[in-house]
């Protein structure tokens, strides 16, 4: 019954035998990956032999379809059921090392103009690594995300490190080509830690009294080298972001530390992420794990695979503003800031609603409970009361 009513939905344009082999398919993938975790944990445990993780060997499948979301919603699958420390940190580690390669290989070749291949690919496996770590319910643990926010840091930082060890002149007097290829390279995995910094800042951020101190020094510490080094706007965001991501992960970066300033100009949204899709970090949402998630209906269990809380704005104020405890803010909330309402005094608010008339006085009550109970004081109903019965006595 539950697959009928998702076939009549309008989800899938497949009828429902296909909806019922899929689903198979994907339960089938859950089922081996199951049962190989199980034989590999049991052989590493014995310490009999040197086991090798079938997990892995079935990666380079996922790189070379990276742009079916099935595949990589399968690799996701079987990364769930080998657990952290051998399927999704090996998955990571895999996709960092051939970024890693592609990158390498790039750089080697003498004329930059033939370096877009490698760049490409390296991009690909980015585009995975982020989307693995920002969808995951894993990685709703602290210790969970540092363990895959901080290769990437290390990355960019290393990389820095080996421009300056070649010596401080000028680019235009170094290597034009390597330069350009340092900068290519800073421009693919800063805005990916910025974006997964905007999506999941909250489970680090220093201000939370539930993550571990070797933890905050550890991640204070990767701040303060990256405020020296990339403490510009300009260096976090591209082209291929929209317009309210770039804004968002500079006012995160302002929150974190990275950047000490917002500039005034925005830039136009270009629109190049729909148009190019391969040169973006993030996945539309058709070609996407969600979607592939989506779509697999209700058949498949794996309820606990992606996780409930991703976006910008699911945080602690934002879960208070879908219980109608908080307002929304609108254009009168500073961007770093509280809403201006929230700092008025309940004196001032009353002394501007005497000047309402009845009716308005009526329609403020219904903002929220404060205001109701402001609106609601005998000593703003005595004057109306007055004024409109006053012929009677």
């Amino acid at each position: 019954e539950g697959m009928i009513k998702y076939v009549a939905s309008g989800i899938t344009t497949l009828p429902l035998p296909m909806v019922h082999l899929r689903a198979s398919l994907y339960q089938t993938v859950i089922d081996s990956a199951k049962l190989s975790a199980l034989e590999y944990l049991k052989l590493s445990a014995s310490q009999k032999c040197s086991s090798v993780n079938p997990f892995v060997s079935m990666l380079g499948i996922c790189i070379r379809h990276h742009q079916s979301a099935s595949t990589r919603l399968c690799m996701l699958l079987m990364a769930h059921q080998f657990g952290m420390d051998h399927g999704y940190t090996k998955y990571l580690k895999v996709l960092l090392n051939l970024c890693h390669q592609y990158i390498a290989l790039g750089k080697r070749l003498q004329f930059p103009q033939n370096t877009g291949n490698h760049f490409e690919r390296a991009n690909a496996c980015l585009r995975i690594y982020h989307e693995v770590v920002k969808e995951s319910a894993v990685f709703d643990n602290d210790m969970h995300f540092w363990r895959a926010l901080q290769p990437l840091m290390d990355f960019v930082l290393d990389m820095d490190a080996g421009m300056d060890k070649k010596g401080t002149c000028p680019p235009q007097q170094a290597d034009d080509g390597a330069h350009r290829c340092n900068v290519r390279i800073a421009n693919l995995f800063l805005p990916c830690i910025g974006l997964l910094l905007m999506e999941r800042h909250s489970i680090i951020s220093a201000n939370s009294s539930k993550v571990p101190e070797k933890l905050r020094r550890s991640f204070n510490g990767y701040v303060m080298r990256f405020s020296e080094k990339f403490g510009d706007e300009e260096d976090w965001v591209n082209d291929k972001m929209t317009s309210v991501e770039r804004s968002r992960v500079a006012l995160v970066l302002l929150k974190v530390g990275i950047i000490s300033f917002l500039h005034d100009g925005q830039k136009e949204d270009k629109g190049n992420a729909s148009e190019n899709e391969s040169a973006s970090i993030t996945y539309s949402t058709l070609h996407s794990l969600r979607g592939a998630h989506f779509r697999m209906g209700p058949k498949v269990k794996c309820d606990d695979l992606l996780a409930k809380m991703t976006r910008y704005e699911d945080n602690e104020e934002d879960s208070l503003r879908r219980k109608g405890r908080i307002r929304d803010r609108d254009e009168d909330t500073h961007p770093c800031g509280n809403p201006i309402v929230e700092l008025i005094n309940d004196d001032i608010i009353q002394y501007v609603f005497t000047f309402l008339g009845y009716k308005k006085l009526v329609q403020m009550t219904t903002i929220c409970k404060s205001w109701r109970k402001i609106g609601n004081e005998n000593m703003l109903w005595k004057q109306h009361f007055q004024k409109r019965f006053r012929p009677i006595f």
